[in-house]
């Protein structure tokens, strides 16, 4: 079984680790096998991850932004407006919304959409339930 590392040796390599030097060459100084290092690097790593937490990427939308998107639509604003006031891409709006199940839709666009696809027992009972019109 191979010796802990002890450490002074897991900051020796942290260091040199961040003075760009290749894991191989970090093993050959320090006398201890590749995977060994690599452990170590990774371990420390992971550690200083850990303690930072997830940030998106700045050209990413935010959760603010994604709330703003839903009250707009909610409004029936059209998705450039939308894009306008967040200060995005009327493109990068419209992937969100179509990512997230496109528009929301009322029950009449709904019974339309039913009733020219063949499927006019589901707008009958919309119809039934006084929501639509009659049916054409």
């Amino acid at each position: 079984m191979a010796k802990r590392f002890t450490a002074d040796e897991q900051s020796q390599a942290r260091r040199l680790r961040a003075e760009g030097k290749r894991l191989q060459d970090i093993a050959k100084v320090m006398g201890r096998s590749l995977s060994g290092v690599w452990v170590q690097v990774t371990e420390i790593k992971k550690a200083s991850v850990a303690s930072d937490p997830w940030q998106p990427r700045p050209d990413r939308l935010q959760d603010h932004e994604r709330e703003k998107i839903a009250v707009g639509l909610g409004r029936g604003e059209s998705l450039t407006s939308i894009a306008k006031e967040l200060g995005r891409s009327p493109s990068t709006v419209t992937r969100e919304v179509a990512a997230n199940g496109g528009r929301p839709q009322g029950r009449q666009a709904r019974a339309r959409t039913l009733g020219r696809t063949g499927h006019h027992l589901a707008r009958r009972a919309l119809v039934a339930q006084g929501d639509l019109g009659a049916v054409d």
